[in-house]
């Protein structure tokens, strides 16, 4: 299967060096802007209010940016979708970053798996930290079928990586249920 991996966010796509220090630095979205994207299911679909696909440090950033999201054709993949406010997926350090974007996808064609949540859909590594960030935005995903791991804040990560400080008051609906 050839299928390519989608890299889609307010900012930037994808950040692929790895650094120390933090390369997203004082970035923002404004409530005119919106990621909004309908595409067959894709490899992989990084998806974020500020960036997909984050293997850097990131500060001080905000998402006021609406996220919207539909995968429109099935494929035969068995990939994972990331869908966040802030990061799609995220890797190293994550500091003072706020979300009030709402965020809205349907996965009623998808045979990925899905991670997502309002801050960080994946914190990729063990060693990956996300503090003193805050969500107000709503995350809403329908038809979430397959592997699902949608959080409050973090999707899902391995054990091991740290979130301290981090607040979400938006709400999460899944299904139609709301995420407690």
């Amino acid at each position: 299967d050839n299928l390519a991996s989608l890299r889609c966010a307010g900012i930037a796509g994808q950040i692929k060096t790895i650094n120390t220090d933090y390369t997203m630095e004082s970035c923002y979205t404004t409530e005119k802007a919106s990621v909004s994207l309908v595409t067959k299911n894709t490899k992989a679909n990084y998806i974020g209010g500020i960036i997909g696909l984050c293997n850097d440090g990131m500060k001080d950033c905000v998402n006021r940016a609406a996220v919207n999201v539909t995968i429109s054709e099935k494929n035969t993949t068995t990939e994972i979708t990331y869908i966040a406010g802030i990061a799609g997926r995220h890797v190293r350090t994550m500091d003072n970053c706020d979300n009030y974007g709402h965020i809205v996808a349907d996965m009623a064609k998808s045979t990925n798996k899905l991670y997502s949540a309002p801050i960080v859909g994946h914190c990729f590594a063990a060693t990956t930290v996300v503090s003193n960030c805050t969500n107000s935005g709503n995350l809403t995903i329908t038809n979430a079928g397959h592997t699902a791991k949608i959080g409050k804040i973090v999707g899902y990560g391995p054990a091991g990586y740290t979130v301290t400080g981090t607040t979400s008051t938006g709400i999460v609906t899944v299904n139609g249920k709301v995420l407690e």
